[in-house]
């Protein structure tokens, strides 16, 4: 029987596109106070897919690269 595809992880990268500086400031709170998020953060997710490698086990997704 084939294991269905891992999809879990898409939640938390769709809330990190909406929340990104609460989930620094919980999460990373030392970090958090260092960056200036007057500036919205910019997203380089499609950057990031082009630097991986095809998988021999099956697709990859990329995570979440952000730039703040």
């Amino acid at each position: 029987m084939a294991e269905a595809p891992n999809t879990l992880d898409h939640p938390w990268k769709e809330a990190l596109g909406v929340a990104l500086p609460d989930f620094f400031h919980l999460l990373f709170p030392k970090i958090g106070l260092q960056l200036d998020f007057s500036e919205p953060p910019r997203f380089l997710d499609a950057e990031l897919r082009r630097l991986r490698a095809e998988s021999m086990t099956g697709p990859l997704h990329a995570d979440r690269l952000v730039e703040v």
